[in-house]
């Protein structure tokens, strides 16, 4: 009976839409402060641990949020985040200056 109440529905103030909209605003400064402290620690002395478990660290909150920034700006997430590691050009650019890959 009582794995049974486990289940049970909890009666909130909130609707479904601020539930879900908090949680992204949430999981959005999570990953904005994962990268801000990864930020910090490349600009100091650091070791390999601390690092590596830095950047696994804003891995995982990118991976929160990156269904969202897709959405929001899906060519940018694809060339510069997701991309393969080449040269790219910015089609706005008339220029035609070479982009470094970077990430």
């Amino acid at each position: 009976m009582v794995g049974l109440m486990a289940f049970r529905p909890v009666k909130s103030d909130r609707s479904a839409a601020e539930n879900v909209s908090r949680t992204y605003v949430s999981d959005l400064w999570s990953f904005h402060e994962k990268v801000m402290q990864l930020k910090t620690l490349t600009q100091s002395e650091y070791d390999q641990k601390t690092l590596r478990s830095s950047v696994n660290a804003a891995r995982f909150a990118y991976k929160k949020v990156e269904y969202l920034l897709d959405y929001q700006n899906t060519v940018y997430v694809y060339h510069f985040i997701n991309g393969p590691p080449l040269n790219k050009t910015d089609k706005n650019n008339e220029g035609g200056e070479l982009i470094p890959p970077n990430g």
